[in-house]
């Protein structure tokens, strides 16, 4: 009888103990899982104050807005990857000038991740893109392809970027973003604008050229920007043997001033060489003067690409 008491003892105790106890519903996913916020506080102001010479830049982007017409925006993208390298989430926003700031707040478990924050240029009415991303479910296989917009004129090609390791643990996180440049500013200019350059082109090719404009070109143009396991880029270039790509344009029977200065953007190589020829409809004719290289380009750094049309002399400098 005793024995039986024991018993019945021991399986009221149990059952009370279990109408206390917690269901792991009850429990808060994130003491379960230890999951935490990670903010981001993002800076695009950053990449265009790299740049010294902000008087052009500044002219040209509109006190640091984008284009008042046609009308442009800052894509700020932020990708976290896991410790594999695999995409684990995907934030975008919009912004519509350098000078403003942004914040993006990811729940994630504890651990380690890579996150790689990025800004380009999108235009606002047909969303429009210089560079479009492919292959972001691997941080090794994420590329930005510019190659469908070989145009490399003007502020749209610039890209902002910040590459971080960091770690969950135990608590939230919150870091800044103060993103950097990933390619090199080049201004153009040329002057004696209306000087007679049929002259010289007739003497070069014994033929009465009538030329509708001068360009500047490189033959060696950077299509594509290729991530790697540990965040960091290399810039793929595409050069083809006797192949040129145009960049600007000058027009000189319809320019009015006598100098004329534009801005393009290039990135991080060994060399780039630029030189110059005139187009009479559609005939292109290579080229005035001497072809020029750069050598060591980096992030953040200007040059300046000149010719006078009198002397033809093309002179590269770094500011």
């Amino acid at each position: 009888m005793k024995k039986i008491q024991n018993i019945l003892t021991t399986l009221l105790f149990l059952g009370l103990l279990s109408s206390y106890s917690c269901s792991n519903d009850d429990i808060p996913m994130e003491y379960v899982a230890g999951r935490h916020d990670v903010t981001f506080k993002v800076n695009p102001q950053t990449i265009i104050d790299a740049y010294r010479y902000s008087t052009h830049l500044e002219y040209i982007i509109g006190d640091y807005n984008l284009y008042d017409a046609p009308g442009y925006n800052l894509r700020i993208k932020l990708l976290i990857y896991d410790k594999e390298g695999s995409l684990v989430s995907s934030s975008e926003q919009s912004l519509s000038s350098y000078r403003e700031t942004t914040s993006f707040t990811i729940n994630l478990p504890e651990g380690d991740y890579h996150a790689l924050t990025i800004c380009d240029l999108i235009k606002q009415s047909s969303q429009k893109e210089y560079w479009t991303y492919k292959h972001e479910e691997k941080l090794s296989t994420l590329e930005l392809d510019g190659s469908n917009n070989k145009n490399l004129g003007g502020a749209g090609r610039i890209i902002g970027f910040k590459s971080k390791d960091f770690t969950l643990k135990t608590l939230d996180e919150s870091f800044v973003c103060d993103l950097e440049p990933v390619g090199a500013l080049i201004y153009s200019q040329f002057t004696n604008i209306h000087t007679n350059i049929q002259q010289y082109l007739y003497d070069k090719y014994k033929s009465n050229i009538n030329v509708d404009y001068i360009i500047l070109y490189t033959k060696n143009y950077p299509s594509s920007i290729r991530f790697n396991s540990i965040g960091t880029y290399d810039i793929s270039f595409d050069t083809e043997d006797g192949h040129v790509y145009p960049l600007t344009a000058f027009y000189p029977d319809k320019e009015s001033e006598d100098s004329f200065s534009d801005i393009l953007v290039v990135f991080q190589t060994p060399y780039m060489s630029f030189g110059v020829g005139a187009v009479d409809d559609n005939n292109y004719y290579w080229t005035i003067g001497e072809e020029k290289t750069i050598f060591e380009i980096k992030p953040g750094e200007e040059y300046l690409v000149g010719m006078s049309l009198q002397t033809r002399d093309l002179r590269i400098s770094r500011f």
